[in-house]
């Protein structure tokens, strides 16, 4: 059932080519998982606010599309959480990109640290470092102190 789950959706949904995904039977090249440096969500009230960034799963390969196997979080998950993802295995055609949105919203005061991380189709893992802060709200103003 596996292996026709992605037959059935490729004729089924056959727009998906021109969002940058594919799916294919073969693994393919490379990926780029960007911002390659990783993201710091900065300062957040915890409870109240909440920072949204756009991550790019970015074909490398010039010709044939880069096989995706999974994206998935590591870390601090409870503050850090995907809120949209394609939908994985897929192929990232040749100079296309797939989004990732990652949502922080902290739960507490303190640090929080996580890893977006992704599996391509020759098991090479990639991934990038996420940041955030909740920070201390003492005078009960909605507001970091």
């Amino acid at each position: 059932m596996r292996v026709l789950l992605p037959v059935l959706l490729l004729l089924l949904l056959p727009g998906c080519g021109q969002m940058g995904l594919e799916y294919a039977a073969e693994n393919t090249a490379e990926l780029a998982l960007e911002p390659l440096e990783g993201w710091d969500f900065g300062e957040l009230l915890p409870e109240h606010e909440a920072g949204v960034h756009n991550f790019s799963l970015r074909s490398a390969e010039a010709e044939r599309g880069t096989y995706v196997e999974d994206a998935w979080l590591d870390g601090d998950t409870g503050a850090f959480v995907i809120e949209r993802e394609p939908e994985l295995p897929a192929v990232i055609e040749a100079g296309k990109h797939a989004s990732i949105v990652v949502r922080f919203r902290p739960e507490k005061s303190g640090s929080f640290r996580a890893q977006l991380k992704a599996v391509d189709g020759n098991g090479a893992r990639y991934r990038v470092e996420l940041l955030g802060q909740g920070c201390r709200n003492n005078d009960g103003n909605r507001r970091c102190d």
